[in-house]
């Protein structure tokens, strides 16, 4: 008889990693790809199906993959940077799910190269929804604050202690008739 019990323990070990890994890609809502060049193969994640609510039985296609952009051509010309430079690439796109969800994906892909030439992009694509919906909220907020300081000809400022550092809100050089 053979002794086993190194091979249960790695197969063990390699269950409980792929399982780790599964969870934070779901609690980071994160997924893996990778697109082989040669054979014109596409892989997801499971996550990035989730991310883009496309069934898990669904045939992938590039067409399919890149259909759910907004923009296509903005991934189609990241990935063709990457494959002509060998540079990776990190772009913030919008997308709209197969069911008709718009979000934010922050993509990022590099390049495979093999004998001074890509064979494949790897990558991931991160869902940046919560994320772009706060800045818009943020950028609404410091609009409305700035534009009832006009209306008001009130203006703020602060300084720092440590950097001595001075910060002026617009309206305190409008004010002040200081160019800013």
């Amino acid at each position: 008889t053979r002794d086993i019990t190194d091979l249960k323990r790695s197969e063990a070990t390699l269950h409980e990693n792929q399982q780790l890994l599964e969870d934070a890609q779901s609690m980071g809502k994160l997924g893996g790809w990778s697109f082989d060049l040669v054979t014109q193969e596409l892989y997801w994640s499971k996550q990035i199906y989730d991310i883009s609510e496309v069934s898990y039985d669904t045939e992938l296609t590039v067409e399919l993959a890149v259909s759910v952009y907004v923009d296509p051509a903005a991934i189609e010309n990241a990935m063709a940077i990457t494959i002509e430079t060998h540079e990776p690439y990190d772009v913030e796109l919008e997308i709209i799910t197969l069911k008709g969800n718009r979000r934010w994906v922050r993509s990022i892909g590099k390049p495979v190269v093999e004998d001074g030439k890509v064979v494949k992009l790897v990558g991931i694509h991160q869902d940046i929804t919560d994320m772009k919906q706060v800045q818009a909220q943020l950028l609404e907020n410091q609009q409305f604050l700035e534009d009832a300081q006009s209306m008001g000809k009130l203006g703020g400022w602060s300084f720092d202690l440590v950097t001595q550092e001075l910060y002026w809100s617009k309206q305190v050089y409008d004010i002040s008739e200081v160019s800013y």
